[in-house]
């Protein structure tokens, strides 16, 4: 009979692995003699209501520039084993092997600087790199050549490259000028060996990258006037592997975003999937209620739960984000499917 402390030491080396059965939605755990664990994969990325937002208007790309998963697939709850899934229950790990490969979320929605003022905000994991001498890429702005007359390269990128002094830093790169063909680096700071949080907020013109809190760029950017957008995950530069987990990812307005509120306690929305009306149920007092189509566009808006679920009736079958304020400023985004 295996003892309780061999028992603990063969869970923190992960060799167990936990599954649900979709059928019985029970999760069970299995572990035998010759430590031989089966694994299915229990949970899509899209099944975390705090990147249903960001993943609404996404595709992923991998393990090149090709399309791995439409908009529609990843928001239907694609997965992948090795490049794509969800790990420690809530967070999505991204891994790629070889040289310009990639496992990314592209945003489909461009958007242009000098537009209006926006922001991303990520809390990531390098968890790791090898080999550590080589670059790799978690976040970029990158231009749409399609869309206008761009060179076809990223603005921004925030990446780790270990061969660069100071070692086991998070490094900034970004376009100086329209051509696209000069460079500045900027150290952002230490890899603390965990997670870090990342924000790049565009405002009037400037872009302001907050590491761990703390400003470490703020530069006039309003030369690149070309259609951009979002991306995040991993991208090498060069031959090599790469995981990063991801625990947060969502955009805003150009505020700063590190301290992301704290969510609604205790709600309840259902059915979901629902064909005829949805339920939501809290006992918080909910002041602000949106919903949003899967192009990010605000569909309706009304401060009464009850107007929410009568309008909810008469909604065409899809997929919608619905977004809940309540009374303490505490935030709910949650993913609704009206069959």
């Amino acid at each position: 009979m295996m003892n309780f402390n061999l028992l603990q030491s063969i869970i923190s080396k992960s060799y167990f692995r936990c599954f649900t059965l979709k059928s019985s939605l029970k999760l069970v755990l299995i572990f035998n003699a010759m430590l031989s664990i089966s694994e299915v994969c229990a949970q899509a990325p899209s099944d975390i209501p705090k990147f249903q937002a960001f993943l609404s208007h996404c595709k992923l790309q991998a393990p090149g520039s090709n399309t791995a998963a439409t908009n529609s697939a990843l928001n239907s709850g694609y997965t992948h084993g090795t490049w794509f899934h969800v790990v420690d229950t809530d967070k999505i790990l991204f891994n790629q092997t070889g040289d310009s490969q990639r496992t990314e979320l592209r945003d489909e929605i461009n958007w242009n600087i000098n537009s209006a003022d926006r922001s991303l905000h990520a809390t990531i994991d390098i968890v790791s790199q090898t080999p550590d001498n080589y670059q790799v890429t978690i976040l970029q702005i990158h231009d749409d050549a399609n869309a206008g007359s761009g060179p076809n390269k990223p603005l921004l990128r925030i990446y780790k490259h270990n061969n660069k002094t100071p070692n086991n830093h998070i490094w900034a790169v970004y376009k100086t000028d329209i051509s696209g063909n000069n460079n500045m680096h900027i150290d952002l700071g230490a890899d603390p060996g965990g997670y870090f949080n990342v924000d790049i907020r565009l405002v009037s013109g400037k872009m302001i990258i907050d590491f761990e809190g703390v400003e470490k760029v703020n530069v006039d950017v309003s030369y690149w006037t070309f259609p951009s957008y979002w991306k995040a995950g991993v991208y090498l530069q060069d031959p090599g592997t790469a995981t990063a987990h991801f625990d947060q990812l969502f955009t805003g307005d150009g505020t700063t975003l590190s301290k992301k509120k704290l969510e609604i306690e205790n709600i309840k929305i259902y059915p979901n999937p629902f064909k005829d009306r949805v339920n939501i149920d809290t006992k918080s007092q909910i002041q602000d209620i949106e919903l949003y189509n899967l192009l990010g566009k605000v569909i309706y808006k009304s401060t009464e739960v009850s107007d929410f679920e009568y309008f909810s009736g008469s909604l065409q079958s899809g997929v919608y984000i619905l977004k809940l304020v309540s009374e303490q400023d505490r935030t709910s985004i949650l993913k609704l499917i009206k069959q």
